[in-house]
């Protein structure tokens, strides 16, 4: 039996706490009490075994400012950092590490966003895919309640 690809839309967001407070590199972009975004998809399930292939991502916030982060991805849940804290998690976690995905977000009119078209592969012993963004620049200031959508568009390939 040949190998077949379905495609898939993966989608998850959130919303950080009501401050201004500064980051600095390697800290956690989320909420509070936890930072761990569960990706949900558009009908099409992932069955444990199959390979993954993240084909684009795609990270789009309601702040004007550009800022440089990681979309850091995992194959299983994991006790969630809060916001504004560094990132604990890749170490102890690493196991269940897909892989990391750097963005810089470009200001626009009413928002600011970032697309990556570089595929990773992944083989899932999951059924879903879980994630986080960490600050890649030196620093970063963001509004209150500042609200981030990231998508992810995946081929999952059987056989």
């Amino acid at each position: 039996m040949g190998q077949t690809t379905k495609y898939i839309k993966l989608t998850g967001s959130f919303t950080r706490p009501d401050n201004s407070t500064e980051y600095a590199t390697g800290d956690v972009i989320g909420t509070s009490p936890a930072s761990l975004i569960e990706f949900t998809s558009d009908g099409v399930n992932i069955t444990s075994g199959q390979s993954l292939k993240i084909e684009s991502a795609k990270v789009f916030t309601n702040n004007t400012t550009t800022l440089d982060c990681y979309l850091n991805l995992l194959d299983a849940e994991q006790t969630a950092i809060a916001d504004n804290e560094a990132d604990t998690i890749l170490f102890a976690n690493k196991a269940n590490l897909i892989g990391s995905i750097s963005l810089t977000l470009t200001s626009a009119e009413d928002c600011a966003y970032g697309v990556v078209n570089s595929p990773l592969f992944v083989k899932t012993d999951a059924n879903n895919v879980y994630g986080y963004i960490t600050l890649g620049g030196e620093t970063y200031t963001p509004v209150a309640e500042q609200e981030f959508y990231i998508e992810l568009l995946c081929a999952l390939i059987d056989g």
